[in-house]
């Protein structure tokens, strides 16, 4: 009878180490029918003579050379014939009980491919080792760029994710139990890895493949990290560069080996200019041994085959548009009068002296004392917003204003790695969605009123990125702020509800609910009311206005006049409920998050609100960027999805109005001001196509 599992040891030069291992392994296989075979790559510590001492029973193979663990693996598993493979580093020290957990989920679940136990070091404390998502060129490279403070900031995740038992996409393989029907179906490690990447590989074919990955919290092994890798750094660390090279040139054909030798060119070549400094400044041995060896990995890496991407016309590209934007940012902030920032910074004041934001003395006692150009509206936000705008009437206005400017820039570019978090973008979408933004009229409105809109939109993208992540506190918090900001967006809870995220919506309507008590606490009920009474009957030069690209005002220029102002309050209500009718049934059933029917579903959602609201200016369309770009770094799977996307992007984004032309203010002609509102529909037509496609 076949054993039940076949273990493989893989070793060069750790004998103390593979002694320990080969022990606790002896106590973890109790009751259970293993063998166990010992790959050693060319060790000269003696290790192998140490094993036909100690241990007869262990199977030895000896490799003349040191051929790699992917390589030494391979051999170990094809020498045995247990229906499940341990692949067990030589550091590793299995607890007892632990293999029996392994193979037990593996037997009980046809569809799980390898399970990973939960590795700690020697102090008991844990030592991260599966993660939920296979990484990317561009995770990469912000894993570079952000580290430390990310690893800080994410820990406490990590520590709640390796708590409980859960499905993931990849994990080292310092203790990986492996159906051998899956290991020998994927042709087991890929021998071009000769250390690090190769059980990245081994995960993401396993996966391609149709096989489930999933980690056990209470199958337990003591892992000794870097047994074998700290007798020789240098060669090691030139190994995983090469590796991480190889792995994104595999998985991410035609683009991903040049973006990550890039990447990590800049990242070599930054650590031996720092190191080389230092050494010559500190005269330190350590740190000139740091910098030779950047500086050997460099040559390397820039000799590694890979494939092409243009990197140096997609840098010019980028550097050309971000100069563009950047130079748009710096004339908005020389020559805007930032009048909407200008009514938050009067009302915050007002509110923040304790008067009554609805007293127009009080007002304009205030405003007369700014002197300040400011939008002209009444008070259309919560009071709990002008709450939370206090803050900023600390400064004098015109350095609160630029500081508000500033401080938009900053949300907007936070959004960056949420976009790109778990996506493999290739280069060009990458430059043709920052083209996109780049030209985005509706932004450069926003910034140049001084807009809470990119407030907005870091609030909506960070609710949307933080669902998958499995953060629904953080969504909900996320979610309810930009309620508060602006309620129509507010409809983004129901539709979470709908689309199954119901945890979160109630999450979210809590933390409104508490919001608004607070805000009501701070300055009383009265204003509350007062505002609803004035928002609610809406202003009647705001149904038709030029200005307001929503369905509701493009029925008002279009009907008023050759119909009641009633029947006309009623056609808008009626095609606000076939547009909600028409994204509901879009929306089912119910996406899983973290895949592309969430984002279509959240962007359908945003757009719905967009739609559905009686007053949506130009500036306001900042929100469907989210979609936009979404759409944009996904590849299409038809011509006709390009020409439509394309179509909506440049209707919404471009800078055009007929503003000036009072000829198609009303009646028939005013169809022609709905442009903007055509390249809205065209985005909600394609987002509801891609749902029903990835429904289908």
């Amino acid at each position: 009878m076949n054993p039940d599992v076949t273990v493989v040891v893989v070793s060069w030069n750790t004998r103390e180490h593979l002694s320990r291992c080969l022990d606790a392994l002896e106590a973890a296989a109790d009751g259970l029918r293993v063998e166990t075979v010992v790959v050693d790559t060319a060790s000269t510590d003696g290790s192998p003579a140490m094993v036909r001492e100690k241990f007869p029973r262990v199977r030895l193979i000896q490799s003349p050379d040191n051929v790699g663990f992917g390589r030494a693996s391979n051999v170990g598993a094809a020498a045995g014939a247990g229906r499940a493979i341990l692949l067990l580093n030589s550091d590793c020290e299995v607890a007892p009980r632990a293999l029996a957990a392994l193979l037990g989920a593996l037997n009980t679940d046809p569809t799980l491919g390898a399970v990973f136990a939960r590795l700690v070091n020697t102090d008991g404390t844990l030592q991260p080792s599966v993660h939920d998502a296979l990484p990317t060129p561009w995770s990469q490279a912000a894993e570079v760029l952000f580290a430390s403070s990310l690893k800080r900031a994410l820990m406490a995740g990590v520590r709640r994710r390796h708590a409980a038992a859960h499905d993931v996409a990849w994990g080292g393989a310092a203790c990986l139990l492996v159906r051998r029907t899956a290991f020998e179906a994927i042709g087991g490690f890929d021998p071009r890895f000769f250390m690090s990447m190769e059980d990245v590989d081994l995960c993401a074919r396993l996966g391609a493949a149709g096989f489930r990955l999933r980690y056990l919290s209470d199958a337990v092994a003591v892992h000794h990290c870097g047994a074998s890798t700290a007798r020789r750094p240098r060669a090691m660390l030139r190994h995983a560069y090469l590796s991480r090279i190889a792995y994104f040139d595999k998985h991410f054909p035609g683009w991903g080996g040049g973006v990550a030798s890039a990447l990590i060119s800049l990242e070599l070549a930054v650590s031996t200019t720092t190191f080389a400094v230092a050494a010559r400044l500190t005269r330190a041995v350590g740190l000139r041994a740091h910098a030779e060896a950047s500086a050997a990995c460099h040559a390397a890496v820039v000799a590694a085959p890979r494939s092409r991407v243009g990197v140096g016309v997609i840098a010019l590209i980028v550097a050309l548009v971000l100069a563009r934007y950047a130079g748009d940012v710096l004339r908005i902030a020389r020559d805007s009068p930032a009048i909407d920032f200008a009514h938050y910074y009067t009302y915050a004041l007002v509110v923040t002296q304790g008067h009554d934001p609805f007293d127009p003395v009080a007002v304009e006692n205030v405003a007369h004392g700014l002197g300040i150009r400011r939008g002209g509206s009444p008070v259309i936000y919560l009071p709990s917003f002008y709450v939370l705008m206090g803050p900023w009437t600390w400064l004098p206005f015109w350095a609160s204003a630029l500081t508000w400017l500033a401080f938009g820039q900053v949300l907007f570019v936070a959004t960056i790695p949420f976009l790109l978090w778990r996506r493999a973008v290739e280069p060009w979408r990458l430059v043709a969605a920052l083209v996109l933004v780049a030209m985005y009229q509706p932004l450069f409105e926003a910034i140049a009123l001084g807009q809470v809109t990119l407030v907005l939109f870091f609030l909506l993208t960070l609710g949307w990125w933080a669902i998958p992540a499995g953060r629904p506190w953080l969504a909900a918090t996320a979610l309810a702020a930009a309620l508060h900001v602006k309620p129509q967006f507010g409809l983004m809870i129901p539709v979470l509800w709908w689309i199954g995220q119901r945890a979160v919506a109630l999450r979210a309507a809590a933390v409104s609910a508490a919001g608004f008590a607070l805000s009501v606490a701070l300055v009383g009920l009265a204003p509350h009311v007062a505002w609803a009474r004035q928002v609610f009957p809406m202003a009647d030069y705001l149904h038709g206005w030029t200005y307001n690209h929503s369905v509701h005002a493009a029925l008002h220029r279009l009907l008023d006049g050759r119909v009641g102002t009633g029947v006309v309050e009623v056609a808008a209500l009626a095609a606000a409920a076939g547009i909600l009718t028409l994204a509901a049934r879009a929306m089912r059933p119910a996406p899983d998050p973290g895949t592309p029917a969430f984002d279509w579903a959240f962007g359908l959602g945003l757009t719905t609100a967009v739609l559905v609201s009686p007053l949506t200016e130009e500036q306001h369309f900042v929100i469907l960027l989210l979609p936009l770009v979404l759409l944009v770094m996904t590849p299409e799977t038809r011509s006709r999805d390009r020409v439509v996307l394309i179509a909506s992007a440049v209707l919404i984004g471009a800078r055009y109005s007929l503003e000036r032309v009072p000829a198609v203010h009303a009646g028939l002609l005013s169809l022609l001001m709905t442009g903007k509102l055509a390249g809205v529909a065209l985005l909600a037509w394609l987002l509801a196509r891609r749902l029903r496609e990835t429904a289908r």
